[in-house]
């Protein structure tokens, strides 16, 4: 299946996943002390994801098809990034994530399924055993996607789309997440605090397995009588990103 991204949430997302990933790091102390026996310091990590989406485009689907649509793949491609801050286990931060379908075709029309959300989550390390960590987490955010319908156009010059483009029109949707998760990470120590006034960082690497939840079906914006949607579904992402204390 071609995948399509919508460049509007592709930004949206991406800016999310940034001022997420910041105000984490925000929590870390400027001035921070040597690590100590306890591992009790501040530290901050930031990673970038990558993963499948489950979703439930049942409906979605169904009527779709009622149009001459072939079906959404209900595994969509999920690209992000997160960042916390680490304290006495405890852990705090958000992420966010584009979620893209890509793109089916009907006659003359071509309908386009994207989206994302982000969150803000929390959770403690049960395991932290020398550079293995196993931290579950809870969140809660919200999101939006977006299903857009264009005409496919024949044969012309690159001069003639531009005079004379197809026409477009777009619906969306937006509600809230809850999100529940296990990650599973090795972390490996790039820097000595010996020679680095106490602090120390390195890279990150792990998988992540959730479960997104929506508690209610979310609202579509445009137009009324939409089908039942909401992002509701398993993922697993892979996680590769770095960190410091």
């Amino acid at each position: 299946m071609f995948l399509a991204v919508r460049p509007n949430l592709v930004r949206l997302a991406a800016g999310a996943s940034t001022v997420l990933i910041s105000a984490a790091l925000s929590l870390v102390p400027a001035a921070a002390q040597p690590v100590g026996p306890n591992d009790s310091d501040w530290a901050g990590k930031w990673v970038f994801m990558v993963g499948s989406q489950a979703l439930d485009l049942h409906e979605l689907n169904a009527r779709s098809a009622d149009a001459g649509f072939s079906p959404f793949s209900e595994k969509l491609l999920s690209l992000g990034g997160g960042g916390w801050a680490v304290k006495d286990r405890f852990v705090i931060g958000g992420n966010g994530h584009a979620l893209i379908a890509g793109q089916e075709a009907s006659g003359a029309l071509r309908a386009s399924l994207s989206g994302g959300y982000g969150q803000i989550d929390v959770g403690y390390q049960v395991v932290r055993t020398g550079p293995f960590t196993l931290t579950p987490t809870v969140g809660v955010g919200a999101g939006g996607m977006s299903l857009a319908l264009s005409e496919m156009p024949g044969p012309a010059s690159f001069d003639d789309f531009l005079v004379d483009p197809p026409a477009g029109s777009q619906v969306s949707s937006w509600g809230f997440v809850l999100d529940g998760a296990l990650s599973a990470e090795m972390s490996f120590r790039l820097s000595d605090p010996a020679a680095d006034g106490g602090h120390e960082g390195g890279l990150t690497a792990g998988l992540r397995l959730g479960y997104a939840l929506s508690p209610a079906d979310w609202s579509w914006v445009e137009v009324s009588g939409g089908p039942d949607f909401a992002v509701t579904g398993a993922y697993l992402r892979l996680m590769l990103g770095g960190w410091v204390r």
